[in-house]
């Protein structure tokens, strides 16, 4: 790449100067000091992210459905904006700038191409948001070819009503490099595209669906002309009026598939919306919204001994499901593009991320005794969507996602085991008491008077274990001391030589004696 055609403006104020390109100017802002990431959970998802760029990079990977390698350059550049939102001094920064560069001519073409507006659009908010005031790169001069992308009317391509993802970075990149058609390109995003009075989103079948990305998307292109142009600030009411009316209760947002039925929702909206409610000023569903990207980020627990999936510490999952796929399975090739492109997007919402509260998880297990050897269910309650925690000491590790449930191993033998779970901020305890096989000691009388309650000893019960005890077709139940007998009262009709059982809380725990009723 040429590197003289991409300084960026805060290099280009060192050497004191405007840079002047496509016939635009801008003046360099003074230099300022590197600023630190907007929080440590997004100084971890930017660093899973740029471990998932490939050898020239940008982002490639195994496509599901085709089974091919795809390069995916329109995701690169989300990662770079999403940077510029959480940590705009990023050397990372740079560098994409650098790797999308060598890519630029497949991506946009080597020529003007209707069919690859949006990507230009995207490319152009690219280099205009981090700072680079040429515009031209590898000899492309991004700048004249976006606005060769916009019609009279203001419409992004040729498709019928445009492409409102193409359409939003034309928009804001237009009116950030004072372009003639600036004012067009506003006006048909918000008088032609949008859904009704609802928001705005895609086209199918000839019917507009409103999207939390697409309205998200709208707000942060809208913004930077809203005090100037009247119509830009009443669409940006409606759109963040749209958003704060589709949060989902848990904070987050859902579009796709199953998280758009209301119940689940999914890590691209969900921090796409808090990046645009953010920036509009809506601080506490800003925050809810980045809270449950958070909670959806996969991190080491040295309590758990590890991240729940073995290396992808920092990465954002798309939603519950997605998580708990990569505890079983890890990251697997045809997975890796959903986890890249929602951390490339969600990564955005994370610089609203507010202090979260902490978590008071609780697990519990079965009331009192259990079957040494088997299998138990134990439930897990107080932990937001997302969290993982883990499960200890009984049995192997287990990784568990949000408020769930696991079954447990309980090893063979009797005793009292400790069941821990550790979530972030916090751990708590259960204790399972196992009892194992065993021979119960009976004491009854050589001989017992019918029709009168005789009693029954039991020795070698645990304490506090029932007990169930019969006598010929006579049965009677008691409950061990604190010694671990228990005696049960039993009264026999029947006359002759009777068979004494007994029976712990168990099958395999119990006794037998023989007496005679007389």
């Amino acid at each position: 790449m040429s590197t003289r055609s991409l300084v960026r403006r805060t290099v280009a104020a060192v050497a004191g100067g405007a840079v002047v390109a496509g016939g635009l100017m801008a003046v360099a802002p003074a230099p300022s000091a590197h600023a630190a990431p907007a929080n440590a959970e997004a100084a971890a998802a930017a660093g899973w992210l740029a471990d998932q760029l490939d050898e020239t990079g940008v982002f490639s990977y195994l496509d599901p459905f085709s089974g091919t390698e795809v390069t995916d350059i329109g995701t690169t550049l989300d990662f770079g904006l999403s940077l510029l939102a959480t940590d705009p001094d990023s050397d990372r920064v740079t560098a994409i700038a650098e790797a999308v560069g060598t890519h630029l001519e497949d991506y946009v073409g080597a020529t003007y191409d209707a069919t690859k507006s949006s990507a230009v659009a995207k490319a152009a908010a690219f280099y205009n948001e981090a700072g680079y005031d040429s515009m031209v790169v590898e000899g492309i001069n991004l700048a004249e070819r976006l606005e060769d992308s916009v019609d009279a009317e203001g419409r992004l391509g040729t498709s019928p009503n445009g492409d409102v993802y193409g359409q939003v970075w034309a928009v804001r990149t237009l009116f950030d490099l004072g372009s003639s058609k600036a004012d067009e390109a506003a006006e048909y995003l918000i008088d032609d595209q949008r859904c009704g009075t609802a928001g705005w989103g895609y086209e199918f079948g000839g019917v507009c669906t409103s999207a939390v990305d697409g309205t998200a998307y709208v707000v942060h292109a809208l913004l930077p002309q809203a005090s100037l142009n009247p119509d830009a600030q009443f669409a940006v009411w409606d759109a963040v009026a749209w958003l704060k009316a589709n949060q989902r209760a848990d904070g987050g947002f859902g579009d796709w598939g199953v998280n758009n039925n209301g119940s689940t929702s999914e890590a691209n909206g969900s921090g796409l919306a808090a990046w645009a409610l953010g920036e509009a000023g809506e601080t506490a569903e800003a925050e809810a919204a980045a809270a449950w990207v958070a909670d959806h980020q996969l991190v080491d627990s040295p309590a758990c001994g590890g991240a729940p999936a073995a290396g992808e510490s920092g990465a954002l999952g798309y939603d519950d499901q997605t998580i708990e796929d990569a505890i079983r399975f890890g990251i697997v090739p045809t997975d890796q593009q959903t986890w890249v492109i929602a951390g490339a997007q969600a990564l955005a919402g994370l610089t609203y991320l507010p202090q979260r509260p902490g978590a008071t998880g609780t697990v519990t297990g079965p009331t009192g005794y259990v079957h040494a050897g088997t299998s138990v269910k134990v439930d897990v309650a107080g932990l937001r969507p997302g969290l993982t925690s883990c499960l200890t000491g009984v049995g192997a590790r287990q990784w568990l996602v949000g408020s769930s449930s696991a079954t447990v191993l309980v090893p063979a033998g009797t005793g009292s085991h400790t069941l821990t779970l550790s979530y972030p901020g916090g751990s708590t305890t259960t204790t399972l008491k196992a009892l194992d096989a065993t021979k119960l000691k009976v004491k009854v009388a050589a001989t017992l008077k019918a029709k009168k309650k005789a009693t029954i000893k039991v020795k070698g019960l645990a304490a506090g274990e029932s007990v169930t005890v019969t006598v010929g077709k006579k049965t009677a139940t008691g409950t061990a001391d604190a010694a671990g007998v228990a005696k049960v009262k039993v009264k026999v009709k029947k006359k002759g030589k009777a068979k004494v059982k007994v029976v712990g809380a168990f099958p395999d725990r119990k006794g037998k004696a023989t007496t005679r009723v007389v």
